[in-house]
């Protein structure tokens, strides 16, 4: 039966238990962050460790080192996994299994040939510290991109240190005894790793709590059947872009006779037809330029720091690009093509105003019959003639 200074102590693998099935029952339900899957098995594990150590199950010292080594370097590894993920990288397993082996070896030499209990504190906890620091090098990167992550950083290396400096405390444990003893390194670490164990895992949770938030923002800005921007999403993206370079060029396009294709073909194959146009716009942009769908079959390309001329070019090269685009598989006898309307705007219009005028030169390309683009200067010139 246990007293009551053990049953004290088991709260801790109990912590570490739920919150790893808290971290696998997210990833789970939401299907994403993989990360949480690696850190929910990691406490998972590490809680099994800690359990078999403080119950001293089984009773046989080497076995029961044995048992809780395996179980705290998969904790330990599964870390490591999740830590590197978590931060896009890829973990680098042939230092790691080399360590690992390495720190396995030690410990079983430490509990069955010679046995040195501070020995082996010091091999997990060293063992501990550089596959830990390893991760961190790996995603130094990423953890400056916002305050948590940046914090997530801080913590994960000071968790690192504080192992280090805790082995300090390694002498006062009883050399008799091979599991929890009581004694003020087993209290020590069992604080330090609360503390660590609530505070990362409500870390993460607060992270992922805002890349969800900033994923579902993200697709309330694009187009679900092309993948470009929608309407709402231009407007921020471009507006971003003025007020760091007010003078742009817009580019509206429209596809002709898209209702007809519909009527005649279906709205597969019209849906078909967007997709085509949205990739030809993709090809046509350049990094900084702002492309979307702006509604039904109308398409809006933003050109920073770019004049009418070069504006006009490339909405000619995009022109020919849809009208040589082969849709005899889907809608045979059908000949593919779009009107233009281009403006370069100085600084001070707005979003707004420049439809309005980019809007109205588009129905001006209508008017000449289409598949053709028509430009604020050349509407001028025609006015005057």
């Amino acid at each position: 039966m246990m007293n009551s200074e053990t049953l004290l102590a088991m709260t801790h693998p109990a912590l570490a238990f739920v919150m790893g099935i808290v971290f696998v029952a997210v990833w789970l339900g939401l299907k994403q962050f993989s990360s949480f899957v690696y850190f929910g098995l990691a406490y998972i594990s590490y809680g099994l460790g800690m359990t078999l150590q403080t119950l001293l199950w089984p009773s046989d010292e080497v076995l029961n080192v044995l048992l809780a080594t395996l179980l705290y370097f998969g904790a330990v590894l599964l870390f490591y996994n999740g830590l590197v993920r978590y931060g896009g990288a890829k973990p680098k397993w042939l230092p790691v299994a080399a360590l690992t082996v390495l720190a396995l070896v030690l410990r079983i030499y430490f509990t069955d040939i010679l046995s040195d209990r501070i020995v082996r504190i010091y091999v997990l906890n060293g063992f501990i510290a550089i596959i830990f620091a390893l991760g961190l090098w790996q995603i130094r990167q990423h953890f400056r991109r916002s305050a948590l992550d940046t914090l997530m950083f801080v913590l994960t290396g000071t968790f690192i240190v504080a192992g280090l400096l805790r082995s300090i405390w390694a002498p006062t444990t009883h050399e008799d005894s091979f599991g929890y003893d009581g004694t003020f390194y087993w209290l020590l670490t069992q604080v330090s790793l609360n503390v660590f164990l609530v505070v990362f895992a409500l870390l993460l949770i607060l992270v992922a709590g805002s890349r969800a938030l900033e994923k579902m923002r993200l697709l309330g800005w694009h187009d679900g059947l092309t993948g470009l921007s929608n309407r709402t999403g231009f407007r921020e993206k471009v507006g971003r872009h003025m007020r760091r370079q007010p003078g742009f060029s817009l580019i509206l396009i429209d596809l002709d006779h898209f209702k007809q294709v519909n009527d005649r073909y279906g709205h597969s194959v019209g849906d078909q037809l967007l997709v085509l146009l949205a990739e030809r716009i993709q090809h046509s942009t350049r990094l900084g330029d702002v492309s979307a769908r702006y509604g039904g079959e109308e398409f809006m390309l933003f050109l920073p720091n770019t004049d009418e001329a070069a504006a006009v070019g490339v909405a000619e090269r995009l022109r020919r690009d849809i009208e040589l685009v082969d849709l005899d598989a889907v809608a045979p006898g059908w000949q593919c093509t779009a009107s233009f309307g281009v403006a370069e705007f100085p600084p001070g219009h707005t979003v707004n105003d420049a439809y309005k005028t980019v809007d109205r030169l588009l129905y001006e390309a209508k008017y000449r019959g289409r598949n053709c683009v028509v430009s604020a200067s050349a509407e001028r010139d025609a006015r005057s003639i």
